[in-house]
């Protein structure tokens, strides 16, 4: 009876030890990699304060988003740009000129490297953003990091979680969802919505591995979030605080 009653009090983990260690490892690795490149990123929201930018064509909201998240990202000088999806080809990879890193002042892209998105995200501002800080960071992925946490079979993952710890958190978080058009499977597109790598459970213990890496409250975030994504970030949020106190008394004792 008294341990039926612990077990209840007791709040449970977010996530297992497992996901834990993998995503604590990559923040960790990713967050050495931007005070190599002197780039401290901030917490992006999706609001008008940080995509303050107007147009008056879909084409032009999808380019003034991506350059916006470009500058955010540290990647403002970096030739990503979009097309229209409906004259989107798929092109030869384009080649780096040397390893792109943040901050960098020159291009390191050998030609222009078109961003995708479907015209169904241009009506969900956090797909829209998500999607193209998630491409973005997949460009900047380097083999030394995806080494580090898991190798090119977990560069997917990887990638969301470099988003997350350039700042687009809230953002992937809002979009993890696959969405179906129409009522029947082969009405099914990926596209419409964003097909997630990372649970999302995972998502919000990483955005508050970033409030946690950059000294920042992480009720900032909570307001910008769907409701029932903001009780997983504050669940996260204990979870760390146990971690780390329990960690304190350890090498303490």
């Amino acid at each position: 009876m008294l341990t039926w009653l612990k077990n209840l009090m007791r709040p449970a983990e977010l996530i297992s030890a497992e996901q834990q260690q993998w995503l604590e490892q990559g923040m960790a690795q990713f967050n050495r990699v931007m005070a190599l490149h002197q780039f401290s990123p901030r917490l992006i929201t999706p609001t008008i304060k940080d995509f303050p930018s107007k147009a008056d064509s879909p084409e032009g909201i999808a380019l003034a988003t991506l350059q916006q998240i470009k500058q955010y990202m540290g990647l403002e000088q970096q030739s990503f740009t979009i097309k229209s999806p409906n004259q989107f080809n798929v092109s030869l990879p384009a080649h780096l000129l040397q390893p792109m890193v943040l901050n960098q002042k020159q291009n390191a892209l050998s030609q222009p490297v078109y961003i995708d998105y479907h015209p169904a995200h241009l009506n969900n501002p956090n797909a829209l953003v998500s999607v193209m800080a998630i491409q973005l960071s997949h460009w900047l992925l380097q083999p030394s990091e995806l080494d580090a946490i898991g190798g090119e079979q977990m560069r997917p993952q990887a990638a969301e979680l470099l988003s997350i710890a350039l700042g687009a958190g809230i953002m992937v978080a809002n979009s993890a969802f696959t969405f179906r058009g129409g009522g029947c499977g082969s009405c099914h597109n990926t596209k419409l919505g964003r097909q997630a790598m990372l649970s999302e459970a995972e998502t919000c213990y990483a955005i508050a591995l970033f409030c946690q890496s950059h000294d920042l409250d992480y009720k900032k975030a909570l307001p910008h979030l769907k409701p029932h994504l903001r009780s997983m970030v504050k669940m996260a949020n204990k979870q760390l605080t146990k971690k780390a106190a329990t960690h304190f008394k350890a090498i303490t004792q």
